[in-house]
């Protein structure tokens, strides 16, 4: 089984990596290209098309997957077609977008779409588990709630997607999150598709870190934050504990935060909360003296901390260990928020 799993996270590495090779020439020769302009940080064109690598790399990894571990089989196999089905769409919608710049409503209702592919197919969000409290059942609410949450996640990882490396990376440090608690409650699913993404995002990573030579675009950042959205639907499906929901959410909680801190300060100044900007927390960074790369490791190490707690979730009382989050979050969103207003003035 080891040796099952070292496969699903080697060929698609190798893939992946094989992949962005070839597909930086074409990209360059065909001008499919993310060209400087306002709201971007390069200075030079740098091919978007890093999303069609992690997207073949990722259904590689699924159908070795599904060959060779019986137990991924058989939890994914009733859903397959409907995730595959929804998992295009967003990709696709982010292709399009790449070229295109689609309107902020279209790219949603795309997201939208792909989420009621979701419930077709039965994975949907039917319990809720509210902290120090319990699980409650949704009823009617299930289907708002689950495309609420595919919206959520899948422009999380999409909105940290503005340094070389930072959603990348963030993503291969949520993976890892995700792989620990799906080895804990043994969840053969969520982890072959964290093996995976650990398999497919470092071979990108290679490439964008630090004056990247390609991005992931609009269609390879939806794709990883589709990808967790799944996983974390599937747990309560196939998990005792509901609060198993919850941790893929802690997972991915810098993107989160960063989501709701730019609603938030959008709000507070009168701007369209779609429109794009500067003053996300990376750019405040930057602006403030931190080089890129200094300013995507402050990232990261936010990231870890957030995994700590996903760690510690299982070794400890969860009420001491989730009031302790509750604490760095605050304080952590009030220092970046904090930050951005500065900026604004």
């Amino acid at each position: 089984m080891i040796l099952h799993y070292l496969l699903l996270a080697a060929l698609p590495f190798i893939v992946t990596y094989l992949i962005i090779i070839p597909l930086r020439r074409l990209s360059h020769r065909f001008g499919w290209l993310d060209l400087p302009r306002a709201h971007k940080r390069h200075s030079k064109p740098i091919p978007f098309t890093g999303g069609w690598a992690v997207f073949i790399g990722f259904w590689l990894g699924v159908l070795l997957a599904y060959l060779l571990v019986p137990e991924f089989a058989a939890g994914l196999g009733q859903y397959l077609p409907g995730v595959f089905a929804a998992h295009l769409l967003i990709f696709l919608g982010g292709v399009v977008d790449d070229f295109v710049d689609l309107a902020a409503w279209l790219k949603l209702a795309i997201q939208a779409t792909a989420a009621m592919i979701l419930i077709a197919s039965g994975l949907k969000i039917d319990t809720i588990y509210i902290p120090f409290t319990g699980s409650f059942l949704l009823g009617d609410l299930t289907y708002p709630a689950t495309i609420l949450w595919v919206l959520v996640i899948v422009n999380a990882v999409n909105i940290v997607d503005g340094l070389d490396g930072l959603a990348a990376g963030l993503s291969v440090i949520t993976s890892i999150g995700l792989l620990y608690v799906g080895l804990t409650l043994q969840v053969p699913v969520v982890v072959g598709l964290a093996v995976i993404l650990l398999g497919v995002l470092p071979a990108f990573l290679r490439f964008n870190y630090a004056n990247a030579s390609i991005f992931l675009g609009d269609s390879g950042a939806q794709s990883i934050g589709f990808v967790f959205a799944v996983a974390a639907i599937y747990f309560p499906i196939k998990s005792y504990t509901v609060v198993a929901m919850f941790v893929p959410l802690l997972s991915l909680g810098v993107p989160l935060v960063e989501l709701a801190l730019s609603f938030v300060r959008r709000l507070l100044v009168g701007k369209p909360v779609m429109a794009g900007d500067y003053g996300h927390l990376f750019h405040v960074l930057v602006k403030r003296g931190l080089s890129h790369r200094a300013t995507v490791l402050v990232f990261y190490a936010v990231a870890v901390s957030l995994q700590i707690f996903v760690f510690t979730l299982f070794l400890f009382d969860r009420r001491v260990v989730f009031s302790i989050l509750v604490l760095f979050m605050m304080v952590t969103a009030a220092w970046f928020l904090r930050l951005s207003r500065q900026e604004e003035r």
